[in-house]
């Protein structure tokens, strides 16, 4: 994939969608410049990984990515962002408490699961806590 131009061709889509009432979507985007799948899956990923590098702020919401033009629309985006992480690592502490509630444990940075030790006699650090 030739990042750059396809940066460039995305920067010159959006100049024409100012504001998030102009929303274009990635699949709209994918569709007029030509990058990538219909779903838009590679704009996404040209975009999250060139916004710091855009002229401009580009910012996302239901209807899709927008130049920002606003104070309000760039807090609105902040919000999301903020609202999102939140949501992800509160899945995550439940999925960890999920797996330990099953009899793994997190150790040395990688998880174990108690059966698999115990069949590989690995049960020398956990069988001072077993399970938690």
């Amino acid at each position: 994939m030739d990042t750059e131009s396809d940066v460039e061709r995305i920067w010159g889509l959006l100049q024409g969608h100012r504001g998030a009432a102009r929303a274009v979507t990635a699949a709209e985007i994918a569709r007029y410049t030509g990058i990538g799948d219909a779903a838009g899956t590679d704009v996404r990923a040209v975009l999250a990984a060139n916004l710091e590098v855009l002229p401009e702020p580009v910012a996302a919401n239901e209807n899709g990515y927008f130049v920002v033009e606003t104070v309000g629309e760039a807090e609105n985006y902040e919000r999301t962002l903020r609202s999102r992480a939140l949501f992800i690592f509160a899945r995550r502490r439940a999925f960890r408490n999920a797996l330990k509630a099953r009899g793994w444990w997190l150790e040395n940075g990688r998880w174990k699961k108690w059966e698999e030790a115990k069949r590989q006699g690995e049960l020398f650090a956990a069988t001072f806590r077993g399970p938690q």
